[in-house]
């Protein structure tokens, strides 16, 4: 896959960002399976996955595309073994992102608040300056402000949290 970098040279980045802006959040898309990857090569990848602990992953198992060098390779990976890879690297990463998530526990966050959460409406949601998703009790009125909430749980989703001092009119 042409990548122009090396493990050695993102962690130094990975590092550099750690130190100069304290509480960095880190993702990183990653593509299992690709032709010819190796056991060796995927051990690899959760060995990254482990030192680094990414806040999140966008995680996939390599689909063939038609014409493309990849894809006329002969050294395709059977999809049995793309799906256990990529099923192990998700679990992982799950739990590296629960065990973070539950780091916040007690914090203090900002978080500009979008609005009623989908899913349950009587809670507003949003995201943290740490692109973390909080959802927490309050009046649908705050939509597009920011609001400074402490965390009271964790997930692997994201937060929850409470908003300190909630005057009576529900602003």
């Amino acid at each position: 896959m042409k990548r122009v970098y090396t493990v050695e040279s993102y962690r130094k980045i990975v590092d550099d960002l750690r130190a100069s802006v304290p509480g960095v959040t880190i993702t990183t898309d990653v593509i299992v399976g690709f032709p010819g990857e190796t056991d060796e090569q995927f051990e690899h990848t959760v060995d990254v996955f482990r030192d680094i602990r990414f806040d999140g992953a966008y995680m996939f198992a390599y689909s063939t595309r038609p014409d493309t060098p990849a894809g006329d390779r002969e050294d395709q990976i059977a999809a049995s073994v793309k799906k256990d890879r990529l099923n192990r690297l998700i679990a992982i990463q799950n739990e590296i992102t629960c065990e973070i998530n539950t780091g916040y526990l007690g914090r203090e966050v900002e978080v500009l608040v979008e609005g009623p959460s989908p899913k349950r409406p009587e809670l507003l949601q949003g995201y943290s300056r740490e692109f973390k998703m909080v959802h927490f009790p309050g009046h649908p009125s705050r939509a597009g402000r920011l609001a400074r909430l402490q965390v009271t749980g964790s997930a692997q989703w994201g937060l929850v949290a409470e908003l300190p001092n909630l005057p009576e009119d529900g602003e």
